[in-house]
């Protein structure tokens, strides 16, 4: 998934590489939950590393979402 966000980042350059961003914090997500299961990391350094991605996912997705919005007003016809 990684891979295949970072090739479509570097096809659209302009639109930065937020989609590999997003990616890499689900990727660390995994290895954070994987390494709590077996013991390698602690459950406060667990509870504040996936909130803190979450935040961070959640910003980048929203900040998507308003710079694929319109860039021009659209004008309401009135027919009477």
């Amino acid at each position: 998934m990684f891979e295949c966000s970072s090739v479509q980042g570097q096809k659209q350059r302009a639109n930065g590489n937020g989609a590999s961003t997003v990616c890499s914090a689900l990727a660390v997500q995994s290895v954070v939950n994987a390494g709590t299961v077996f013991g390698f990391v602690p459950m406060i350094a667990h509870h504040l590393i996936k909130h803190t991605l979450d935040l961070l996912i959640a910003a980048l997705a929203l900040y998507a979402v308003y710079r694929s919005g319109p860039t021009q007003p659209q004008q309401v016809s009135r027919s009477e």
